[in-house]
């Protein structure tokens, strides 16, 4: 049995291409014996070394953990790096144009390698990193994304914000005056026949910035407060039977915080550093097809941050097993929740002016709203990942203009970086001994707690 613990290992994926086929080039007497193969040469890579090659490197930092059964999991860190320089590519049946003054047609059948193109040599890189552990620069942070993966994986008992919709309607009359000088002003600009007219009195910075955040801040979440608490008004009894039947039982989720990918073309040129490359392959060359050579530069990145997790709360007016369940008091209480009428630290926040601000470039909001939900809800997750998978790719496609048609070579280099962080009960970034009392209390009363 291994040690509980941090584990490192690691796996290097060579292959000796010493007899292994490139092509083979050769002559054929298309007029006097069509069909007798002359001075052929075989192409292997032994012609440019014999030593093996690195295809991949895969390095994994994770843990043991008790089990079998595996009851848990645990922070993880996978990288491989894929090398695809020497592998062929192209490969088909190519042969010089036609010459009716010439009896002689010279042949290729194979395909084509890169030769260090792609940067320093692989194969120390492999041997050099194979032994060395996973550094912290090489770990994704993903601390910024925590809090807001953790809100939206979390159920959400409310449907509306009308304890924030009421505490804000304060500021409607001051919205509508905004508004309102903003139609006036321009409805005089109208009124005048020079372009200067009409633009100076709305297009000041600070009148443009003051619509902005009017409209940004003030009509959009208004607008959205109102729709959303029709809505709820209009699915009362479906929103409350969901909210009955997950009340107590365990509810598996998925989110995804960011998918991007991306690709750029780092460059063009009409040059190859490929093999083979002698003059037998540029007989094969078709001379009306332009440049002989295309190489193009591309880099591609792609990148996920998801989250998942199984979560249960527990609100006892939504029990039906409970006495009291139909009592106008415990309605009442379902009604608030629905509508998300209740005063918490939560909606506090959200009502202190300015704080939308400050959502913009922190998670605080996030934060408040998670604890929050874990106070009010009891709400906990029997397990919880943040998880993140990145691909840097550098690759180079080539087009080498053969006859009778284009030999198209695509050569790479891959580093995949796959990466999980482990939450606890109430939250990413959070360690059990960093939990409360009461967060404990609810861990040990729901049996969740974490074994190792």
């Amino acid at each position: 049995m291994e040690k509980l613990g941090e584990r490192y290992r690691s796996r290097g994926v060579e292959n000796n291409f010493v007899n292994t086929l490139i092509g083979k080039a050769y002559l054929i007497d298309q007029f006097n014996n069509p069909g007798l193969i002359q001075d052929p040469h075989i192409y292997r890579w032994s012609d440019i070394s014999s030593a093996p090659y690195a295809i991949s490197l895969e390095r994994c930092l994770d843990y043991v953990n008790l089990g079998p059964p595996f009851m848990t999991g645990n922070d993880l860190t996978k990288i491989k790096s894929t090398f695809g320089d020497f592998s062929v590519s192209g490969i088909g049946s190519y042969r010089s144009p036609p010459n009716p003054n010439s009896p002689w047609v010279n042949h290729y059948d194979g395909g084509f390698i890169l030769l260090s193109a792609l940067g320093p040599d692989p194969t120390s890189y492999a041997d050099r990193r194979k032994n060395e552990k996973i550094t912290p620069d090489e770990i994704p942070d993903l601390s910024p994304y925590g809090p807001s993966v953790y809100r939206s994986l979390r159920p959400k008992l409310e449907k509306a914000g009308l304890a924030v919709a009421v505490a804000e309607a304060k500021d409607i009359p001051k919205m509508m005056k905004t508004s309102a000088k903003g139609f006036s002003n321009i409805w005089k600009s109208l009124s005048g026949t020079s372009l200067k007219s009409v633009l100076a009195p709305t297009m000041q910075p600070k009148k443009v910035a003051d619509h902005f955040i009017n409209h940004q801040f003030g009509w959009l979440p208004f607008i959205n407060d109102m729709n959303q608490m029709y809505d709820t008004y209009q699915n009362t009894a479906k929103y409350m039977s969901q909210i009955k039947y997950a009340n107590n039982t365990w509810v598996r989720r998925i989110r995804t915080a960011v998918h991007q990918e991306n690709e750029t073309i780092l460059g063009t040129t009409h040059s190859w550093t490929g093999y083979p490359n002698d003059i037998r392959i540029s007989y094969c060359i078709d001379p009306n097809a332009g440049d002989a050579f295309t190489t193009t530069y591309t880099y591609k990145t792609f990148r996920q941050i998801w989250g998942v997790g199984s979560f249960k709360y527990y609100r006892p007016e939504f029990d039906e097993s409970l006495e009291g369940y139909n009592s106008s008091v415990n309605a009442a209480r379902r009604l608030l929740t629905l509508y998300g009428a209740n005063v918490n630290p939560s909606v506090l926040y959200k009502v202190t002016p300015w704080t939308w601000l400050g959502d913009w470039f922190t998670n605080v909001g996030s934060t408040i709203d998670n604890a929050s939900a874990m106070a009010t809800d009891s709400l906990v997750a029997k397990y919880m990942y943040l998880m993140s998978h990145e691909v840097n790719t550098f690759q180079i496609d080539s087009i080498i203009n053969t006859y009778p048609s284009p030999a198209r070579c695509t050569h790479s280099r891959i580093i995949d970086v796959k990466h999980r962080e482990t939450g606890s009960p109430f939250g990413f970034g959070l360690s059990m001994s960093q939990l409360t009392d009461k967060q404990l209390a609810i861990i040990a009363a729901l049996g969740i707690s974490r074994r190792r």
